[in-house]
């Protein structure tokens, strides 16, 4: 690589100039402008840019937002401007004089900061404005950029933006390091390096045989300036200069042997500007020399920026992208974005690859220490990157030292009362914590943990059994059984019946020898209830044909019809009954226990029922009793886990059987839940409902409609029964029973 002074740069620069062909001055045609949306349409339009290309410059200022192009070689002077509209506010021209000749400006006032976009096509160069919805509050930025991102700078193909550039520096700005380049994949790559600082781009020229881009904020040193006689493919020559219309900027031209394709990108404080014969297809190699991110484009280049999110770490989000970089850089990258202090060992050594989007600058860093065996350790804010086998030799070294400073200290005995806990069981808590010197037993009789150490081990060992010593939480368990039964019955009936006698006694026998007395009476009644019961009102006997009475009566009407001499008569009576009861049980038994320990509490009755087995009479006893059992658990956030088993046996004396031994209702529940500390929770419930509807009657009357109730009954019952089951448990001493937590 060959340096040329100063003088000589700026000669071949004036050469370089001179060698443009000069052309007479073309008039441009018209200015159009068409608006649609968000998006506004510029044409500059002339007869002689259908023939030949034309080349211009294109750069955006800021306050007001403007656009400027400059075509060389045109007049505009007596062009009419196209009314404003939308987000184009005015459109000017002005005719000066440049170097080479006469240069038309046109600027193109803008209502808020926008993208721009510039093409030629179809003989005209068309200026596209984009708005975005960011762009109407505040300036813009980069393209791409989100709010509250930073992430690396980088090129997109198709978007000349050299106008206020975002985060250029006000002072002279970072020195660029060096200039080198090489071939890769079919193309040929320019490398900046700007010594790992991001730097801002502008577009100043894009010309057929000429690419030239400013760097904002980098300043070139007097050794780079100039022709740097780098060539290779359709690159002639890479010429640096200083910019002098801002202080602390670097033009870099490309003088160029015809018509190109390029694109651009930085990663990390190294500019890399990729450029390829125009037509030629890259072959299809390593991705990550032809990142999608800075698509291929034979128009100017312009800065954006990407943004991607991640989940994982706490530090501010960053991107990187880099190929083949020193990962000494990388972490200075890293450092300067985070803010943190960072020292490198000299072992940390090395190139490494980095793709990453939108990451915790702390994961990112951790990835890329891990790529190369590296560990990393804080102190004091300070940042200490160094190999990780050395930092694994360090902490032995440190625990070695550790262990010959225990060996060291003399030791001393202490004596740790314990108060809710049981010494023996937190002896093998505390030995854990002891050196191998040290020792530790209890006293039985007094609840005191004896321990031998030295003193650091001791105050460690003490504050275990304080927050270890507590009082184990006792638990109040509450359970209800609610039982509730409601029941109807009722019941109609009927009884009738009398009798016909044709007699000598009566006055009336029948006249003939045989059959002389005759008699018809009814024969449905039970002799023997109607003796223990007789029947108001009704002449006994009744002598009932239709017998059927209402169970268990509590109404009735009774009829009786007779006539001289007792000739005939007629017994009737209408009975019913209706009964309804409601009946509400509530059994609470309550019990209160240690955690983890099974507590039982019972009430009952204990029915003895003799059994004969082989002439053998023994008896067993049955326990009609209502009994909880439970066993808690307290969790760590007050909740109680329980094992519960509810019981509730009653004897009915009502319903004896054999040998006058009452039948056991049972009512059982038996669970496992969780409920938190007061909270009351239903186990479970029982609900049964019995009806019935029972018709007595004479076969076939008892079927006539409507007569047929002359010789039926009926009686209908509706018994329903509800059972649930509730259950509170209550921690009782649930402060004094809550560990005090804290570091040892």
């Amino acid at each position: 690589m060959r340096l040329l002074p100063a003088s000589a740069f700026w000669t071949a620069l004036a050469l370089g100039v001179a060698s443009q062909s000069a052309r007479a001055v073309d008039a441009v045609d018209a200015i159009d402008l068409e608006v649609g949306g968000d998006t506004a349409w510029i044409s500059i339009r002339s007869a002689s840019f259908a023939a030949a290309k034309p080349e211009f410059t294109l750069f955006r200022l800021a306050n007001p937002a403007r656009v400027v192009v400059d075509v060389p070689g045109v007049d505009v002077s007596a062009l009419q401007a196209p009314a404003p509209t939308g987000m184009v506010q005015a459109v000017t021209t002005t005719q000066f004089r440049g170097r080479n000749g006469p240069v038309g400006r046109v600027v193109i006032v803008l209502a808020r900061d926008v993208e721009v976009d510039a093409v030629v096509q179809d003989g005209a160069i068309v200026v596209k404005t984009r708005g975005t919805a960011s762009s109407a509050a505040a300036p813009a930025p980069a393209l791409g950029a989100d709010k509250g991102e930073t992430p690396v700078i980088q090129f997109d193909g198709d978007t000349a933006d050299a106008g206020a550039v975002v985060g250029a520096p006000e002072s002279e700005g970072v020195p660029l390091k060096g200039v080198a380049l090489d071939q890769k994949n079919g193309f040929w790559r320019l490398r900046l390096d700007t010594a790992g600082a991001a730097v801002a781009l502008r577009t100043v020229k894009n010309a057929a045989d000429e690419k030239m881009i400013v760097l904002d904020g980098l300043r070139a040193p007097t050794a780079l300036l100039g022709s740097r006689g780098l060539s290779g493919g359709p690159i002639d020559d890479v010429i640096i200069a200083r910019d002098s219309n801002r202080k602390g900027s670097t033009r870099v031209a490309l003088k160029l042997r015809g018509e190109i394709e390029h694109s651009a990108w930085q990663r990390d404080g190294v500019i890399y500007w990729d450029v390829r014969a125009a037509g030629t297809t890259a072959p299809r190699g390593d991705e990550r020399v032809q990142p999608s991110a800075a698509p291929w484009t034979s128009g100017p280049v312009a800065l954006t920026q990407q943004t991607a999110t991640a989940a994982t770490f706490k530090g501010k989000k960053v991107t990187i992208d880099m190929q083949d970089a020193e990962i000494v850089n990388v972490i200075r990258l890293i450092g300067d974005f985070s803010g943190k202090n960072v020292v490198v060992g000299e072992e940390v050594k090395g190139k490494v690859s980095v793709k990453l989007k939108n990451v915790p600058w702390d994961q990112a860093l951790d990835i890329v220490l891990k790529t190369k065996d590296l560990g990393q350790e804080t102190r004091g804010g300070i940042i200490r990157i160094v190999a990780q086998a050395k930092l694994d030799a360090e902490r032995e070294a440190r625990l070695k030292l550790q262990e010959e400073r225990e060996k060291k200290l003399p030791t001393t005995v202490r004596l740790i009362p314990v108060n809710y806990a049981v010494a023996t069981e937190l002896v093998p808590q505390v030995k854990e914590l002891l050196s191998a010197r040290g020792k530790a037993t209890s006293d039985t009789r007094t609840n005191v943990i004896i321990v031998e150490d030295i003193r650091d081990n001791l105050d460690q060992a003490e504050r275990l059994v304080r927050t270890l010593d507590t009082q184990t939480p006792q638990v109040l368990i509450e359970a209800r059984m609610v039982e509730g039964a409601t029941t109807f019955t009722r019941a109609l009936g009927i009884q009738w019946g009398g009798g016909l006698f044709f007699s000598q006694r009566g006055g009336n026998p029948t006249g003939l020898i045989f059959p002389n007395n005759v008699g018809l009476v009814g024969g449905a009644d039970n002799q023997q209830q109607l003796a223990q019961q007789p029947t108001p009102g009704v002449f006994f006997p009744p002598n009932f044909a239709v017998n059927l009475p209402a169970q268990n009566v509590t109404s009735g009407v009774g009829l009786n019809l007779g006539s001289i001499g007792n000739f005939g008569f007629l017994n009737a009576r209408l009975t019913a009954a209706e009964a309804s009861g409601q009946a509400k049980i509530i059994s609470s038994p309550r019990v209160t226990t240690l955690n983890n320990k099974r507590a039982r509490i019972s009430q009952g009755t204990a029915i003895t029922v003799p059994l004969v087995t082989l002439n053998q009479l023994t008896v067993q006893t049955v326990q009609a009793a209502l009994e909880l059992d439970v066993t808690p658990h307290v969790t760590a956030d007050g909740s109680i886990l329980m094992q519960v088993e509810l019981t509730n046996n009653v004897p009915d004396f009502s319903q004896q059987v054999g040998q006058g031994v009452p039948p056991v209702s049972t009512k059982e529940a038996q669970t496992e839940m969780l409920v938190k500390d007061g909270d009351t929770a239903v186990i479970g419930g029982i609900y049964t409902r019995n009806t019935a509807e029972n018709f007595g009657q004479t076969p076939f009357l008892g079927s006539i409609p409507v007569l047929g109730w002359l010789f039926k009954s009926s009686a209908e019952s509706d018994t329903r029964t509800e059972m649930l089951v509730f259950i509170t448990p209550r921690i009782v001493n649930r402060r004094t029973a809550t560990p005090q937590g804290g570091g040892l």
